[in-house]
């Protein structure tokens, strides 16, 4: 299962393992995705099935279900989407995306860089 502090959190975990939830209902629907962080209200909460996502701060990440490999940093980060896959989103209010070249250099990243705030 994981480790998990305040009411809610990994409320519905049913085999996910090496989660680590703190926060009143942080990935409090995680049902079977392992290697998840979710510290913060409601970070991570609607994740389900994803594996691999770290989300620190208040409702960060909380719309994601199955996205993987994800990290989201920042009050409201990363609220929207629900399948983002390899993106690192730091946020605080507004959205600047980051693309990597395409084609893309062997030795870069396949994810993207989200970095907002005002």
């Amino acid at each position: 299962m994981g480790v998990e502090f305040w009411g809610n959190s990994l409320f519905n975990n049913t085999s996910g393992e090496n989660n680590t939830a703190i926060g009143d209902n942080a990935l409090s629907q995680n049902t079977t995705a392992s290697n998840n962080t979710g510290v913060g209200r409601t970070a991570l909460s609607n994740n389900t099935t994803g594996d691999n996502n770290t989300a620190i701060g208040f409702i960060s990440m909380s719309a994601n279900t199955t996205g993987i490999k994800n990290t989201a940093t920042g009050s409201y980060a990363s609220t929207g989407s629900n399948t983002f896959t390899g993106e690192t989103i730091i946020s605080s209010s507004q959205l600047l995306t980051l693309q990597p070249i395409d084609p893309a250099p062997i030795t870069a990243s396949t994810g993207s860089l989200i970095v907002s705030g005002s």
